[in-house]
C-alpha cells in the first residue's frame, strides 16, 4: 500500500527532536519507516522545501543529511509541471497551488492515502477526513482505491504513521497482491478488474484452458505530453494448472489504437529487487512479458516512464 506523507509533517518532526548531529531520534524514526513493508512517499518539491528551511535554520551540511536520510528512507514522487498541477485544480475543483501539487503527486503513484496534521491545507478538494489513531478502522483500504479517485486524507502526525504500517503489516494482501486468491472468486486488491470492464483490446489470454484468471488495472503515467497519452493498462493473466503459476503481463494504452510512448520500460523484479525481464517500448501498440513460477514466490512489475515509476508486488 501507498502513503503520501505531507513534506510540513516531516519538517515538524526534525524541528521537534532537534537538528543537531547526530540525530538519532530522526534516525530510528527512518530506520523503522523503511523496514515498516508500508511504501511511504513524499512530493519532491516538498524535499526541496525541507532542505531549504534546515538550511536556513541549521547549515548546509545538516540540511543535507536530513535530505539523504529522507531518500533513503521514503520514496520520492515524480517531479511535476505547474501546468499538470493547474490542470488537475481545474479538473478536481481545488483552488490552492500548494494543496494541488501534493494531492497530485499522491495521485500520480496511485496513493490511498495522505498523512498530515494540517487538515485545512487540504479543505479546498473536499477529500475524507479519516483521524489516524490505534483505533482507526481502515478496513476501507483493502478495496481503495478506484481508478481516478482522490486518496483519503488521514489526520496525524507523522509519528502516527505506525498504526497505518502495522496495519498493512497484519493485512499483507496491501502491500502485494496475492495471485493465487484471484481463483477464488470475486476477490480484488484495490485497483484490480477484469479486463473487461477497462473497454480496452487486450491480446492477453492465459496459458491454458483451465484454472486461469485475467485482471487489469489503470496506471496513471507521470507525463500526458507524448501523444496524449497519460496511462497505461496492465494486464496480469495467471494459470495454475498443475503446481507452477504461468504468468502472462501485457503493457497496453488505455486509448484504442493508440501507440505507447518511446522508451516506456516494463520490468519484472525478483524478491531481492532485481531485474530478470525487461522490454522496452518502440513504436509498439503492447508490451508483453511471461513468466513462471512456484506457490508463494514473490515478484515485482515494474514501470517507469521518464522520471516516472510505478511498482506493483505479487505473490504467486
Amino acid at each position: 500500500m501507498k502513503a503520501l506523507v505531507h513534506y510540513q509533517n516531516i519538517l515538524n518532526s526534525v524541528f521537534r527532536f532537534g537538528t543537531r548531529q547526530p540525530l538519532e531520534l530522526m534516525d530510528r524514526l527512518w530506520e523503522n519507516i523503511r523496514t515498516s513493508g508500508l511504501e511511504v512517499y513524499i512530493s519532491s518539491r516538498g524535499l526541496d522545501t525541507i532542505w531549504r528551511e534546515v538550511s536556513s535554520h541549521s547549515g548546509i551540511d545538516v540540511a543535507n543529511r536530513v535530505r539523504a536520510n529522507i531518500e533513503d528512507a521514503l520514496r520520492i514522487c515524480p517531479p511535476v509541471s505547474l501546468q499538470q498541477v493547474r490542470d488537475f485544480a481545474h479538473r478536481y475543483g481545488g483552488n490552492s497551488y500548494e494543496e494541488a501539487l501534493e494531492i497530485y503527486s499522491a495521485f500520480l503513484i496511485s496513493a490511498q492515502c495522505i498523512l498530515s496534521s494540517s487538515p485545512q491545507a487540504f479543505r479546498s478538494f473536499d477529500l475524507t477526513e479519516i483521524p489516524l489513531s490505534q483505533n482507526s478502522d481502515l478496513s476501507f483500504l483493502r478495496n481503495y482505491r478506484a481508478p481516478n479517485s482522490l486518496p483519503v486524507l488521514l489526520i496525524g502526525d507523522l509519528s502516527n504513521i505506525w498504526f497505518l504500517a502495522s496495519y498493512v503489516g497484519s493485512n499483507s494482501n496491501l502491500s502485494s497482491v496475492n495471485l493465487k486468491q484471484w481463483f477464488q472468486g470475486n476477490r480484488f486488491e484495490h485497483g484490480w478488474c477484469p479486463v473487461e470492464e477497462l473497454n480496452i483490446e487486450s491480446c492477453v489470454k492465459p496459458a491454458y484452458r483451465f484454472r486461469n484468471v485475467r485482471r487489469g488495472k489503470i496506471i496513471s503515467l507521470g507525463s500526458s505530453e507524448q501523444q496524449g497519452l497519460d496511462s497505461v493498462a496492465l494486464i496480469v493473466a495467471v494459470s495454475n494448472p498443475l503446481r507452477e503459476f504461468n504468468v502472462t503481463i501485457e503493457l497496453i494504452s488505455t486509448n484504442v489504437g493508440d501507440i505507447l510512448p518511446d522508451f516506456l520500460k516494463l520490468e519484472v523484479l525478483d524478491a531481492d529487487g532485481k531485474c530478470v525481464e525487461q522490454e522496452i517500448s518502440n513504436r509498439d501498440s503492447a508490451i508483453f512479458m511471461e513468466i513462471e513460477g512456484a506457490e508463494s514466490e514473490p515478484f515485482s512489475i515494474q514501470i517507469s516512464y521518464k522520471n516516472f515509476v510505478h511498482q506493483e508486488n505479487f505473490l504467486l
